[in-house]
């Protein structure tokens, strides 16, 4: 059983008119706004996730991660759906105060604009929660929130204030106090969208920490190329190699996607050459190059593809990533017209 799993989540936002709407009779109705538009961000999202995963949910500005992350844990209200965590089961849309209290122990989220307070010391920004929410004696917290500091590499500057410390700093500071509270799972935000590229460093060595961790849990963390309009950081082949090697941990590996190689003109062949057994992850779509299409509408060459993939001995996953929004209407159609064309090639 996975340790978390949600089905069919729904959520849709409304605008409605300035002013409500008058009943006129002699049996009054009250007041109702009247709905002008209806946006609907999630329709139907289902996700599984077992112990130990490191799950990315990707998708353009204005697709729902956020939403979806924050009907998770509860700043959003969904308005259905269903939630199961660690066996046990909850109606996201009619869940119970007592619920949401108690489900919040278990999770962590680091908000994408960090969301410290700005009258707090790193440190104090670290134990408000394990102080207040948790009643903990202020001297056990501040031992944890030192070593949680100590951990993301901010250990000098538990006595500062936001305002002394770089975004970088800021947002490992918004780890660490994710990670004060020992949670069993943790939401991230886009972790690195609101850091300038020189920042972004700073986000990197916590991810050289959190490799090493990962490493030791035995659990995978894979580093994602994407497009150059997408990323500064690693959009082709050699500024993936390059931090990769920033990084400089074994315990980071490689995932391709076949859309940002196709774009920069590289193969398949090109980064297992560059990269070998350490490419464990694929989002594996077809590509005129520049758009996600599903297998059998773009201009790859599969059977090539497929051939590439089994010279070099690849056990990894292979995922169709449907991202394109022409296919978000019927995203089960898409689905199947994915297996149909790839089950020619397979057996069983």
């Amino acid at each position: 059983m996975a340790m978390l799993e949600i089905k069919d989540i729904h959520k849709t936002f409304y605008t409605y008119d300035d002013k409500p709407r008058f009943h006129i009779g002699p049996f009054p109705r009250g007041t109702a706004r009247r709905v002008r538009s209806a946006l609907h961000v999630l329709n139907g999202v289902d996700l599984s996730v077992e112990k130990g995963d490191v799950v990315a949910i990707l998708g353009p500005s204005g697709s729902g991660k956020t939403t979806l992350l924050r009907c998770l844990n509860f700043l959003e209200t969904a308005d259905s759906g269903t939630l199961v965590f660690d066996g046990e089961s909850f109606d996201l849309g009619r869940i119970s105060r007592a619920d949401i209290a108690r489900l919040r122990k278990k999770t962590a989220f680091v908000f994408q604009n960090y969301n410290l307070f700005r009258n707090k010391t790193a440190l104090q920004n670290v134990t408000e929660g394990l102080i207040v929410a948790r009643r903990m004696p202020k001297e056990q917290a501040d031992e944890i929130g030192r070593r949680m500091l100590e951990k993301v590499g901010l250990a000098d500057r538990a006595d500062y204030y936001p305002r002394q410390l770089s975004g970088g700093q800021q947002q490992r500071v918004a780890i660490a106090r994710a990670l004060a509270t020992d949670p069993e799972i943790i939401y991230f935000d886009e972790p690195t969208s609101a850091l300038d590229p020189e920042l972004t460093g700073e986000v990197l060595s916590v991810m050289r920490q959190l490799a090493e961790e990962a490493e030791q849990r035995h659990i995978t963390l894979a580093l994602e190329s994407l497009r150059q309009d997408e990323t500064d950081l690693a959009y082709d082949l050699p500024t993936t190699r390059q931090l990769i090697e920033q990084v400089g941990h074994p315990g980071l590996k490689v995932m391709a996607d076949t859309i940002a190689t196709g774009a920069c003109g590289e193969t398949l062949e090109d980064w297992f050459v560059a990269f070998g057994s350490d490419l464990v992850h694929m989002h594996f779509l077809d590509g005129d190059p520049f758009v996600h299409n599903i297998w059998g509408d773009g201009n790859y060459p599969l059977e090539q593809m497929l051939r590439c993939l089994q010279a070099n001995a690849y056990t990894g996953y292979l995922v169709q990533e449907v991202a394109d929004e022409r296919y978000f209407a019927d995203p089960v159609a898409a689905d199947l017209q994915n297996y149909r064309v790839l089950s020619r090639f397979f057996s069983d």
